[in-house]
């Protein structure tokens, strides 16, 4: 059962990681598309990734 675990945790991991950095590219792209205020677009990126992925690791637990 933990080596399962240990195992459906990374696979969890990786899958945010991906969908992690697929919003960050897609926002980058978006600002280099539009010629938004670029810093302030990828700070919220930045922060919006951050608090997406500890919202899902404290939800895991």
């Amino acid at each position: 059962m933990d080596a399962y675990e240990e195992e459906q945790r990374k696979a969890f991991y990786i899958k945010v990681a991906k969908y992690a950095g697929i919003a960050a590219a897609v926002l980058i792209v978006l600002c280099l598309y539009f010629f938004a205020p670029l810093y302030f677009w990828i700070l919220v990126g930045i922060v919006g990734i951050v608090v997406f992925v500890l919202a899902a690791i404290i939800q895991k637990r």
